[in-house]
């Protein structure tokens, strides 16, 4: 793996949180999915990769595989990833921010509601990281 330009971008405090509290946060819902889906999946093509950072439960990771995308869910906590894998059917990685190596491998990156895990500071390196992961032309979505 490549050294990444990121730093840490999680406190201890935030993922002892997450891990501690990840069954009740992520109570299976696969009917409710993001608003903001429809539109990001209308700028993509029939089989586009797409990389989720933070996918909690995965509700927006099945629903995105379900309309012909090729998904790769993550999430920074491991906990969070083991029961989004078991509600998916298919591996999770844990994979935080700062370990994003992947270069134009992806036609799409989708951070729904995850990177306002960061501090204010970690912010625009990370963007420029994660758009890093992006094919020439991919689309980077990210809501907070």
């Amino acid at each position: 793996m490549a050294e990444s330009p990121v730093k840490s971008s999680y406190g201890n405090r935030t993922l002892s949180y997450c891990a501690e509290c990840a069954k009740a946060y992520l109570a299976w819902r696969p009917e409710r999915t993001s608003r903001h889906l429809p539109g990001f999946s209308a700028r993509l093509g029939s089989g586009a990769s797409i990389l989720e950072l933070g996918c909690g439960a995965g509700q927006d990771a099945a629903a995105k595989v379900s309309r012909g995308f090729v998904v790769d869910p993550t999430d920074g906590v491991p906990e969070i990833a083991v029961i989004a894998a078991r509600n998916l059917g298919c591996p999770v990685r844990v994979l935080r921010f700062e370990e994003i190596d992947s270069v134009a491998d992806y036609d799409a990156v989708w951070a729904y509601a995850a990177l306002d895990h960061l501090p204010r500071a970690a912010l625009p390196g990370t963007l420029t990281h994660s758009a890093g992961a992006l094919k020439p032309g991919g689309f980077h979505f990210a809501n907070f």
